[in-house]
């Protein structure tokens, strides 16, 4: 890092692992705060909304897909990050392609079981990976 000559940008969930050497050598640091139930939302929307314009003709999200995001409980304990929302939105397009069930015109149907399918998954893989790392990500970095 010391030799490099030009902007170097580091993205990181890991701070707290970060040795105070290396943070001596960071110039610049912003931090982000966690996502509110609001920012949440509105990365939804964004995706949702980009799907419209790009994919109008062909796919649609279905409101009780839309109320079980941005209402449920299910979708808002997952606590997911603009990253995780994303993946969680092309795996659910996706299902839904693979799918093929079609509303009265024509169009690809994105229905709730899409997403409850990544969010049923993403649950046992955090629940997997706390297990094998005795805690959950913010107790992780103290070992």
């Amino acid at each position: 890092m010391e030799n490099c000559q030009s902007i170097l940008f580091l993205a990181t969930n890991r701070v707290g692992s970060f040795g105070d050497a290396f943070v001596s050598r960071i110039q610049i640091s912003l931090y982000y705060r966690d996502f509110t139930e609001d920012d949440h939302k509105q990365v939804w929307k964004t995706f949702f909304d980009k799907l419209a314009k790009d994919r109008k003709d062909i796919i649609r999200v279905s409101q009780v897909t839309k109320n079980y995001i941005f209402q449920g409980k299910e979708v808002k304990k997952m606590e997911w990050n603009g990253r995780e929302i994303r993946n969680a939105f092309q795996i659910a397009v996706a299902l839904a392609d693979f799918g093929g069930e079609k509303d009265e015109e024509g169009r690809i149907l994105l229905k709730d079981d899409h997403v409850q399918q990544n969010v049923h998954m993403s649950k046992e893989f955090k629940a997997y990976l706390n297990d094998l790392h005795w805690g959950d990500e913010a107790k992780r970095v103290y070992k």
